[in-house]
C-alpha cells in the first residue's frame, strides 16, 4: 500500500486525449506512477508518489496557480 498518493479531476482542454497524451503533460508533477480513472464520467490522474517530500512540493506547486482544478488532492 502506497501512502503517497494524490488524484485531480484531468483539465477540461485534455479530457479527450490519450491516456499517455494526459500522463505526459502532468509529467513533471514528481510522481512515479500514474493511472487515469473514470468516476460518475469523469476523468481523473490518480497518481503515486516515492516520498513524502515529492508529493508536498506536488501539492504546494498545484496550489500556486491560484485554480482550484489544478490542485492535487491528497488520498
Amino acid at each position: 500500500m502506497f501512502k503517497f498518493v494524490t488524484y485531480k479531476e484531468i483539465k477540461e482542454e485534455l479530457r479527450n486525449h490519450s491516456d499517455e497524451k494526459i500522463k505526459e503533460f502532468y509529467k513533471d508533477q514528481g510522481w512515479f506512477f500514474a493511472k487515469i480513472i473514470f468516476i460518475k464520467g469523469k476523468r481523473f490522474i490518480y497518481t503515486y508518489f516515492a516520498d513524502q517530500n515529492k508529493l508536498e512540493e506536488a501539492v504546494t506547486n498545484s496550489l500556486v496557480t491560484g485554480h482550484m482544478e489544478d490542485v492535487w488532492i491528497i488520498s
